[in-house]
């Protein structure tokens, strides 16, 4: 590949270019250049700087919009995984666990094993019912346990969620102050 030598235009060292670079820092004194060529010229030109301004506050809106699509990330994937601890209830529709349906299921079933026990002790000959009621108690207290299992996990599962995102809005919101007071002492 053919190069060219050429000066800095700051400070006159030496630079070796490559064809088709078209920008170059100059190891001496670190300015950033830019590679004209024109007709049988080619020569070195210093880049304009960009204003500080301008730059901080390009850094300013770049992190807000990265904060905002980590919001947008973390509301969808809150969204898919809020399915996994949703109970289905007779009718096919979907609800969060309640701590309240845990242990009204609980109660009732300690109830029905109760008239179980009561019944089938003044009445022998109701006891193979009152098994079956015992055992169908026992079922509905481990879908109890489920189901109070399921509503702790939710809880957790939507606080650290709830979390996350106060800490994102936290961020964001302290983008867009310090913005504001970065425009207001320009204005």
């Amino acid at each position: 590949m053919k190069v060219v030598t050429l000066r800095c235009a700051n400070c006159g060292a030496p630079l070796s270019v490559k064809h088709r670079v078209r920008f170059v820092t100059c190891n001496f004194c670190d300015s950033q250049l830019e590679i004209h060529r024109e007709n049988s010229a080619t020569y070195s030109a210093a880049t304009e700087k960009v204003p500080e301004a301008r730059t901080v506050k390009l850094e300013k809106s770049v992190e807000r919009l990265q904060l905002t699509n980590e919001l947008e990330r973390l509301d969808q994937a809150w969204m898919i995984s809020q399915e996994l601890y949703m109970v289905s209830g007779k009718d096919g529709s979907r609800s969060v666990p309640s701590y309240f349906d845990g242990l009204l299921m609980m109660f009732v079933a300690c109830g029905v094993i109760v008239a179980a026990v009561a019944i089938g002790r003044n009445a022998p000959f109701f006891r193979p019912i009152m098994y079956g009621w015992g055992f169908g108690a026992v079922i509905f207290i481990i879908k109890a346990i489920h189901t109070l299992v399921l509503a702790n996990r939710y809880s957790a599962a939507h606080a650290d969620y709830e979390q996350q995102r106060y800490d994102i809005l936290a961020r964001l919101g302290s983008t867009r102050q310090s913005n504001s007071r970065d425009s207001g002492a320009r204005g």
